[in-house]
């Protein structure tokens, strides 16, 4: 399998952004909390800020990945939509 390079324009607009706000599905499974979790160290490794916001609870068997307790989960949102603001929204798993 030959890998495909993602397009230069994404690769732009994640360089040039510093704050990210990732979710997933409702009902997260492993997959969406991994990927979220994965992101997250990626960003970070690059200088990013994330926050990390799903409607729904972390399933117990998911709480002990690292960097799970710094998920936020619940209607009410983890961030004030009139002040705070976000350079990119990414959805993953959807």
């Amino acid at each position: 399998m030959t890998p495909i390079d993602p397009p230069e324009e994404l690769l732009q607009r994640l360089r040039g952004a510093e704050r990210f706000l990732l979710s997933g599905h409702l009902n997260p499974d492993g997959d969406s909390i991994g990927s979220a979790l994965g992101l997250t160290r990626v960003l970070a490794r690059l200088g990013k800020a994330t926050t990390v916001w799903n409607r729904d609870e972390t399933p117990a068997i998911y709480q002990a990945l690292p960097g799970a307790d710094r998920l936020y989960t619940g209607l009410e949102l983890p961030f004030s939509p009139l002040q705070d603001h976000f350079d990119v929204v990414i959805t993953l798993e959807c």
